[in-house]
């Protein structure tokens, strides 16, 4: 019976010494996100029961007061609990600016101050934040607001028609156009944007003319020019002797640089074109072959109708007819002549000399149109009239109202 109870005592002894073994130690202490082991405790693996170890803050913390800044081994090989013993390091008031105003995510380490300058003023600082550094200090220097103040724009000849003396402030509005002879590239309205900028970019005004109209076998009657052709300049072609026209004679330089309509040729000629009188016909020199330059003939006109203009005339050099005269009603008005301009419709209807004459009775109605480039004055319709004459002892047809007529003008 002595021997079974040593047995257990001995056993006993053996089980205790176990389960102290077991649990005598502690593993690595926790791991705190604010702060660090002190240095001597960073190499050990394991720690003995009771043992203490101490902690540092990480960078961009401090101490908080009265706080336990340790943990320790505990009986049950468990770390005991601790205190939070950091806190975020402040970095203070950030600081104003003149003319600004700042927006701000805390004053502790890592958060991040945003500067905006007030309306009508444009940040100059390349950085316009602060951040607050582990050291307590903020980033950067104060950043700066400057009024918006746009340059003068300078563009060579151009004029200015909207707009007021500087200085150029936030919005300020600016409109150019060129001076003659020059053509804009860019866009007209410019405003002062925030960053003391023009938007769009200023325009330029670049030089630009038509091409010299060269004309093979042929030259330039009138409008001709040494100093170049500007948008709106027009002039009047002809072909040398012996050379036929083929195009317009009248050509204008458009806003694209180029002549309109396309310059004409001058073709070797032959004949003449067969002449056309309208209710009229050729009494006199008519041919079946063509007219030769030279050739000329007589007309007249058909009952009821009386001539405006020579009825003599003569095949010339650049084989066309020399005023070409026309065929009017006796009784009724005379055919409109609108320099510049022409009839586009008679009693409503489209007006074609070629086809319908130049005959206008009392109360016909025509409505005229003038040329591109140019501007009607007066009514752009009229009516052939019937009154009595006292200076004529008689009656006389004429347009009332009075016949407008047509100015040269010219728009971009």
């Amino acid at each position: 019976m002595e021997r079974k109870c040593l047995s257990s005592i001995l056993w006993l002894i053996l089980l205790h010494s176990f389960i102290s073994a077991v649990h005598c130690d502690c593993g690595l202490p926790p791991n705190i996100p604010y702060g660090t082991l002190k240095p001597e405790f960073t190499d050990q693996m394991s720690f003995a029961v009771a043992s203490t170890v101490k902690y540092d803050c990480r960078p961009g913390f401090i101490r908080a007061p009265g706080t336990k800044n340790y943990v320790t081994c505990l009986k049950d090989s468990r770390w005991s609990s601790h205190d939070e013993f950091c806190q975020l390091r402040s970095c203070g008031y950030p600081g104003d600016i003149e003319n600004g105003y700042f927006e701000a995510e805390g004053i502790s380490f890592g958060s991040r101050i945003t500067y905006h300058c007030n309306l009508g003023y444009h940040m100059v600082s390349k950085r316009n934040y602060r951040e607050c550094q582990a050291d307590g200090t903020w980033s950067n220097m104060l950043p700066s607001c400057e009024e918006v103040n746009c340059e003068p724009p300078e563009i060579p000849h151009s004029r200015k028609i909207l707009g007021f003396v500087g200085p150029y402030t936030l919005n300020s509005m600016m409109r150019f156009e060129c001076n003659k002879g020059f053509v804009m590239e860019g866009t007209d309205t410019i405003i002062c944007n925030m960053d003391s900028r023009w938007n769009p970019s200023p325009p330029d005004c670049i030089g630009a003319f038509c091409p010299e109209p060269k004309l093979f076998n042929g030259k330039i009657k009138e409008g001709k020019k040494t100093d170049g052709y500007s948008v709106g300049n027009s002039v009047k072609l002809e072909c040398d002797s012996y050379y036929k026209l083929n195009g317009e004679s009248r050509v204008r330089c458009e806003k694209d640089f180029q002549w309109h309509p396309q310059l004409p040729t001058c073709e070797l000629g032959t004949f003449c074109p067969e002449p056309k009188l309208i209710n009229g016909r050729i009494i006199q020199g008519k041919k079946t072959r063509g007219y030769y330059y030279f050739d000329s003939i007589t007309v007249a006109c058909d009952s009821g109708y009386k001539l405006n203009g020579n009825k003599r005339v003569k095949c010339q050099t650049n084989f066309e007819w020399s005023d070409f005269p026309i065929c009017e009603l006796q009784e009724g008005c005379s055919s409109p002549k609108i320099a510049n301009g022409r009839i586009t419709h008679k009693n409503s209807k489209r007006y074609n000399p070629e086809i319908d004459g130049h005959g206008f009775s009392t109360s016909d109605v025509v409505e005229i149109v003038c040329d591109r480039g140019y501007r009607l004055q007066g009514r752009s319709q009229s009516t052939c009239n019937k009154q009595r004459s006292w200076y004529y002892f008689g009656v006389e047809y004429v347009w009332l109202p009075e016949l407008p007529t047509c100015e040269y003008f010219f728009q971009d």
